[in-house]
């Protein structure tokens, strides 16, 4: 025990850059603090890296702090570096406890476990409370042994995972970040303005196969709005935020809550930051769209995933094409300089390379600025991870849990898709490109020219890739989805890329006028 005998505690995260202090830790220390033994006997430290740090800098700053138990908080994109430190913390100091918690390790407690001795024990699920009372064991030098929503390793039993608790963790009463010095002091010391993440409700009231909201069953609880306000307000006006997300499944869920927190948005967000929400325009009514086209931001991303039929009923998903398409309009009427984006998934169960361009194909008929392209991942928990064999699934054990092919998807066909949607999202950061195919199409239709939009991207796409190397000899299909913006911007930005780029395109333009329309 240290500092003056309490137990001192390091939470730890590998985050993108540019982010507050992880709220998910924040939010970990707050609940522990709301406890009056765990206040009491614990001190808190919480230390946040970009995932990409140098990992020698990590370790010797998490070892400075010589805790007596460190936390991770994981995701798929930083599990194997939190292991790297999390192995080098054990053996610099043996005497600590290693606890992993988030959706990853979560999903794969009993394998890490087995896997990796350094990691003592593995938070399962929603962590706020499991942690609090694991803490208390640890401050009284009790075993784990019997305390739910945990994984732990037992000498006599090995591997030992416990079922998950039965009460899904209440945000009434709960404190947000904006409450916590901690959390403040990292705002405070920021050396420019970042993304602030906020939470007014959790769970999802859908049941995607593919998504890890799914997990548990949803549980949708909802923060009471006066306590939202209460911590979004010096969000708002701090000097270092430089934008607001809202990490809720959906903000109109309940619609009527919604509408209230666009309210107190529109009144409050005086200095006019952007403001991030995921929205499904199936549950946009004209109300939400009046009070959307006040807000001063001008983008929308909307998850589309997939519009086939084969594919949504496989995921679990409804869709609705035509309301669909029409909120968009609505929203685009309201505001007709946003600039919308649709995301796809490549490689969801039931997807075929032919039922893909399909989906892609209907989302740029609604002309999109551009397109986020995601590859489909198995993740730890989902119903697709648990029955992989079930629906034909083939992926990595390991993160990023990527899929090597399906039932549906062999492995040629995936990455075919994938190239294809990599390069019709890079041809729309060119905005002169973009219109040119949709014109073109306009005036092929007249002409009894009968292949799809996304058929002329698909022509030039093996033009460009026969004639310019973008990619510096790497392929598409090594390019993990996540970085393809990165992608985007470097291509962008090369004035002679861009250059060839283009002149190619007028080229293929004038092979097509001839082909078609001379």
């Amino acid at each position: 025990m240290k500092n003056n005998g309490k137990f001192k505690v390091t939470l730890t995260s590998l985050a993108f850059p540019d982010r507050d202090l992880s709220p998910a830790l924040v939010g970990l220390k707050l609940c522990a603090q709301q406890d009056a033994f765990a206040a009491d006997k614990t001190v808190f430290s919480i230390k946040q890296f970009q995932y990409s740090v140098n990992p020698e800098y990590a370790f010797g700053k998490l070892l400075e702090e010589k805790a007596d138990l460190y936390g991770f908080s994981t995701y798929v994109w930083n599990i194997h570096e939190s292991l790297a430190l999390a192995e080098k913390l054990k053996t610099a100091l043996p005497g600590t406890a290693i606890v992993f918690g988030g959706p990853e390790a979560s999903g794969l407690a009993g394998f890490i476990l087995d896997k990796y001795s350094f990691v003592d024990v593995v938070v399962l699920g929603e962590g706020e409370v499991v942690f609090t009372e694991l803490l208390k064991k640890f401050c009284t030098g009790e075993t784990p042994a019997g305390l739910a929503g945990i994984a732990y390793r037992d000498e006599k039993n090995g591997v030992v995972v416990n079922p998950p608790g039965t009460a899904p963790f209440s945000l009434n009463g709960r404190k947000s970040q904006s409450m916590d010095e901690e959390y403040l002091a990292y705002l405070d010391g920021a050396p420019r303005p970042v993304t602030v993440t906020f939470e007014t409700m959790r769970g999802c009231p859908f049941k995607c196969r593919y998504c890890s909201w799914a997990v548990g069953g949803g549980n949708v609880r909802f923060k009471p709005l006066s306590e939202v306000f209460e911590g979004l307000k010096p969000l708002l006006a701090h000097p270092k935020t430089g934008r607001v997300f809202i990490t809720d499944s959906d903000l109109f869920v309940n619609k009527k809550r919604g509408k209230e927190i666009l309210r107190f948005l529109l009144e409050n967000n005086t200095r006019k930051l952007p403001v991030i929400f995921e929205m499904n325009p199936e549950l946009v009514d004209d109300e939400i769209v009046e009070l959307v086209a006040q807000f001063d931001e001008d983008e929308f991303a909307f998850g589309l995933q997939s519009s086939s039929e084969a594919v949504l009923e496989s995921i679990n998903r409804k869709f609705n094409p035509h309301l669909y398409r029409q909120n968009v309009q609505k929203l685009r009427k309201a505001k007709p300089d946003s600039k919308i984006w649709f995301s796809l998934i490549v490689g969801l169960p039931g997807d075929t390379l032919e039922t893909f361009k399909d989906s892609l194909n209907f989302a740029i008929a609604m002309r999109p600025h551009s397109l986020y392209i995601h590859e489909f991942l198995c993740l730890p928990g989902t119903e697709f991870y648990k029955d992989q064999e079930k629906y034909g699934i083939s992926c990595q054990t390991e993160a990023p849990h990527k899929l090597l092919y399906h039932r549906t998807f062999s492995a040629g066909d995936y990455y075919q898709a994938k190239k294809i949607g990599f390069y019709v999202s890079l041809l729309h950061y060119f905005p002169e490109i973009k219109d040119s195919f949709f014109e073109m199409h306009k005036a092929g239709r007249k002409l009894t020219f009968e292949g799809t939009l996304l058929s002329l991207y698909v022509e030039f796409m093996v033009m460009l890739e026969d004639r310019i190397d973008l990619l510096n000899g790497n392929a598409v299909e090594d390019i993990p989805s996540f970085v393809f913006d990165e992608y985007y911007k470097k291509i962008g930005a090369d004035m002679e890329k861009t250059a060839m780029l283009k002149d190619l395109f007028n080229e293929f333009q004038c092979e097509k006028g001839e082909k078609k329309y001379a």
